[in-house]
């Protein structure tokens, strides 16, 4: 039996009792003690984490969480029920609706490309994120009544928010160069589509994995 068995078992024991913060705390010890080798526990101690995570409302880590236990068992296993459960077509937090999925995807995109400008990375005020949010809510608006996302799919959909530029109000000048990614498969020598499966070898669909949309936690954590 590995050391890291019961404190799985203690944390799965911690979820069935409602007690989510006891049960990451378990788990995070289990990670700490599972052996790289035991690909298999180290999934399924993962895949506990994340139903913690997501009890604890922290949906993006849970993703993060059921992606990486994917990425270890290349089959069908609960972390992939899960991903399928709660993810989007970008990748990101399944929303209320698709319209919401699309308006996170762009705020994100966007929000990536402000942070890029600033040496810190980071949002420094209540003030400055209500004025990003603001202006970003207003180009969306216009993105949306313009009718240019109709019948577009998710990959469609964030080449064109990535092509689109908008002007943020900073000091420091932004980067206009386009560093977005074009996925290729240098194997067989060909792009990658959204339905692909990704090139790191996990298995999943690479907009599901190393495709994936970073969300607004992830990007000014840097945890991604």
């Amino acid at each position: 039996m590995s050391r890291c068995t019961p404190r799985l078992a203690e944390g799965k024991s911690c979820l069935a009792k409602h007690d989510p913060h006891g049960a990451l705390r378990s788990f995070e010890q289990a990670l700490k003690l599972c052996p790289p080798a035991r690909r298999r526990e180290l999934a399924s101690i993962l895949f506990y984490l994340g139903i913690a995570l997501v009890r604890l409302g922290n949906k993006g880590g849970a993703l993060r969480s059921w992606t990486a236990a994917s990425r270890l068992v290349k089959r069908r296993s609960p972390a992939r029920t899960m991903l399928r459960r709660f993810s989007n077509g970008y990748g990101m937090v399944r929303q209320a609706s698709l319209e919401l999925d699309d308006l996170h995807a762009f705020y994100s995109v966007q929000l990536d490309r402000y942070l890029k400008t600033k040496p810190s990375r980071r949002i420094g005020s209540f003030a400055e994120r209500d004025m990003i949010w603001d202006l970003l809510s207003q180009h969306w608006s216009e993105l949306k009544d313009s009718g240019m996302l109709v019948g577009r799919c998710p990959q469609e959909k964030l080449s064109l928010f990535r092509r689109m530029r908008v002007v943020f109000p900073t000091v420091m000048a932004a980067d206009e160069r386009d560093f977005s990614v074009i996925p290729v498969n240098f194997a067989r020598k060909e792009r990658l589509s959204a339905a692909d499966r990704c090139t790191c070898g996990s298995g999943l669909a690479y907009m599901a994995c190393c495709g994936r949309t970073h969300g607004e936690d992830e990007l000014l954590s840097g945890s991604f």
